[in-house]
């Protein structure tokens, strides 16, 4: 919905989908993440869908309809990896943050905000009810000692601030646990590519790198 051009299309999935850092996790059997990493993409153009239909003051069981579809969408994501539905939401709320200061009825998109709340708690809620009614009865499982340490958190974090703007894994290409490869210079050349396809408002544009800075910055 950001790229209307055909081969602007085709170029960013293949590039989403090719990158190294999707290549290692499926070649490393992480299915739960490449499942979730696939799945993301529609969750945020359900999540931008909802924001279109509230902005054109549709009518409430309209509006309620696309709630429904983006919370059990949203549940489906948090299934596969919370990491990413989590990173998906700060996405969510930087697009709603964004269309709040520049719409002049502020009022109205809240409204309308605090009804999808309203409607995603309880979807995500019962969607999830197996796992999280017992676990409020059973004692939390608790981390062998030493592992909350900053020092364990930074043995265990390969990535760096340069492997996630580039898109590339921390073990590309051989994959050996703990082994950080040297970033390629061309690797570059894909946020690059990727901002270059987006021919929008340069506003917009720069909007989309803070969100692309934000979310490197937090990988």
């Amino acid at each position: 919905q950001v790229i209307k051009n055909r081969w602007g299309i085709v170029i960013t999935t293949l590039l989403y989908a090719l990158n190294p850092y999707f290549l290692m996790l499926t070649s490393g059997g992480q299915l739960g993440v490449a499942f979730a990493y696939g799945f993301s993409p529609l969750v945020l153009a359900i999540a931008l869908k909802t924001l279109k239909i509230q902005l054109q003051k549709e009518r409430l069981s309209q509006k309620i309809k696309w709630f429904l579809i983006a919370a059990l969408a949203i549940a489906v994501l948090i299934s596969f990896d919370s990491r990413l539905a989590l990173l998906d939401l700060c996405i969510v709320l930087g697009m709603y943050a964004g269309v709040l200061i520049v719409k002049v009825n502020k009022k109205e998109l809240l409204k309308s905000f605090l009804i999808q709340c309203l409607v995603t708690l309880p979807v995500v809620t019962g969607f999830h009810a197996f796992w999280l009614i017992p676990s409020v009865f059973v004692q939390s499982v608790q981390l062998p000692q030493g592992y909350a340490t900053t020092q364990a958190v930074e043995f265990f974090s390969f990535g760096r601030f340069a492997h996630a703007i580039t898109w590339t894994h921390p073990n590309y290409p051989d994959n050996l646990f703990g082994v950080v490869k040297e970033i390629n210079g061309v690797a570059l050349l894909l946020p690059i590519l990727a901002f270059w396809l987006v021919k929008k408002p340069i506003k917009f544009t720069l909007y989309l790198s803070i969100i692309a800075l934000v979310s490197a910055f937090l990988a």
